[in-house]
């Protein structure tokens, strides 16, 4: 299991987050099992938007007023990266339509509550994250040269999650 320094398992979370398209998510997913990644974890491929304490009740309609008007985000995603030396994630940033999504995490935050996470916001779609170091490095070279159809999408909605007793469960999808 993977020791997140965002989530404690034993408090209540509510997570936002845009799903990537199916064929890069499966490309990700088979990258990552060849890499011997494997579980919930290394299965999850999306762009988060907000973590933040869940207050409980019903926070879809507050998200559907906060993000209301926005519009889909064109995203570009550029060079693959490292949060290294601070944590050993490996990732792609959002290079495209970062703005956009910072706008729709400060909109979320105003809705939900601020963000637990102990860093900045940075848009990005994670590669490895705390992964062995062999995987953590591959991952480095072999998303280097991701193909173009690949690096560009369109977000059109969030989906979100509440997290509690340990586990992840959909609540529904906000459009954008």
């Amino acid at each position: 299991m993977i020791s997140s320094p965002t989530i404690d398992p034993d408090r209540r979370y509510l997570s936002i987050v845009a799903g990537v398209p199916a064929v890069v998510a499966e490309r990700l997913v088979a990258w990552r099992a060849g890499q011997g990644l494997v579980g919930p974890a290394a299965e999850s491929c999306h762009i988060t938007v907000l973590i933040s304490e869940d207050a409980g009740g019903n926070p879809l309609n507050a998200l559907r007023r906060a993000v209301a008007g926005l519009g889909p985000v064109q995203v570009g995603l550029g060079p693959v990266a490292s949060f290294e030396p601070v944590t050993p994630v490996t990732y792609l940033p959002v290079v495209v339509g970062s703005d956009r999504l910072n706008l729709i995490h400060t909109a979320c935050q105003k809705a939900v509550g601020e963000s637990v996470s102990p860093f900045p916001y940075e848009p990005h779609l994670t590669l490895a994250n705390h992964a062995p170091v062999p995987a953590l490095e591959a991952s480095l070279r072999d998303f280097a040269a991701l193909p173009a159809e690949l690096a560009r999408f369109t977000l059109t909605d969030l989906t979100v999650y509440r997290f509690r007793e340990g586990s992840w469960q959909e609540l529904g999808k906000v459009r954008l």
